[in-house]
């Protein structure tokens, strides 16, 4: 081997881990909470349909999570965003309480109408 290609590979000790990599890039990148938030979301179409009519929770979905911790609920229509504004106490303590065993927490929920 020339003495030209053996200097061009790495020493033992300045290869980096992947894992550590990995680690540190998932930390960067906060892909814990976002992985958690994500499962709140999916969790709203699961309390949808299991607590709410179905003309109601198919006129929903999990939209985001604001800057509040808040759970942006999409609302097709505006009768309904006034039916789950009356409701919202309750839907809220419901919702929270199905979604307990999720380590990532939400204050509270939020509807928006979105066609």
């Amino acid at each position: 081997m020339s003495k030209f290609r053996k200097s061009l590979r790495p020493k033992q000790e300045d290869l980096i881990p992947l894992q550590g990599i990995l680690g540190k890039l998932f930390n960067d990148l906060d892909l814990e909470k976002k992985s958690m938030d994500y499962m709140i979301m999916l969790a709203w179409n699961d309390y949808a349909r299991q607590k709410l009519s179905p003309s109601i929770s198919s006129s929903t979905s999990a939209h985001r999570i604001n800057k509040n911790r808040n759970l942006v609920i999409a609302v097709k229509s505006a009768v309904i965003v006034q039916e789950l504004q009356f409701l919202k106490d309750k839907i809220e303590k419901e919702f929270l309480e199905f979604i307990r065993e999720i380590p990532s927490k939400i204050k509270g929920l939020s509807f928006e109408l979105r066609s």
